[in-house]
């Protein structure tokens, strides 16, 4: 469930930014919460993009800014940062983000990750796909968001299993009441039954 206010300004970012020949995508818990987690929402909207992009989001977000994009680091993550608020939620842009792994790399940019467009609200937002989500979340350590992501998928592969309209192979030659298929028979069966159809033919005949 999307909070109004979070709803609110996410509606006005993308007017701001749709059609802008710009690369971006959500992340995050807004991200996740559209896709079906059960994670609580901060009041803020976590937007990923490449360098170029976090300063394209500095011109078209101009009116809002609060701290303009640069880069910035820590012992876990880096990115090219900037920040915004519009309706009184934060909206922060991270260009070219990028984490600390456990074995002590830093991870891909996230702009080169797996994402999918999630139509709602008459948007068609791009976001990163769960299963993205799960390895991102894993990588940093967050257990608490891993393991509501695994439950979501399990949930969500398990009515898949159970809807599979898959049409199942049938076996005729085993199924009562149908005609013998000669052609799934196996090569012992057609060697028997072909000498059963040549002794009947030779009895016939006489």
């Amino acid at each position: 469930m999307i909070p109004d206010n979070i709803l609110s300004a996410l509606k006005r970012f993308y007017q701001l930014v749709d059609n802008k020949n710009i690369s971006w995508f959500l992340s995050g818990s807004t991200s996740l919460a559209l896709q079906g987690v059960s994670v609580s929402i901060n009041n803020d909207i976590d937007i990923l993009t490449s360098k170029k992009g976090s300063k394209m989001f500095d011109e078209l977000l101009s009116e809002f800014c609060i701290k303009k994009s640069e880069y910035s680091s820590t012992d876990k993550y880096k990115s090219h940062f900037g920040i915004y608020n519009i309706d009184g939620v934060t909206i922060e842009v991270m260009g070219k983000f990028q984490h600390k792994l456990r074995n002590g790399d830093w991870s891909t940019p996230s702009q080169n990750n797996k994402t999918h467009i999630f139509d709602f609200e008459k948007m068609s937002l791009p976001l990163l796909t769960l299963e993205q989500e799960l390895e991102e979340y894993k990588n940093m350590g967050r257990y608490d968001k891993v393991e509501k992501i695994k439950a979501t998928l399990y949930k969500s592969k398990q009515i898949s299993k159970y809807n599979d309209d898959t049409p199942k192979k049938i076996d005729t030659f085993k199924t009562p009441g149908n005609n013998l298929n000669f052609n799934d028979m196996s090569s012992r069966k057609k060697v028997f039954f072909e000498k059963i159809i040549c002794f009947l033919s030779k009895e016939l005949m006489i």
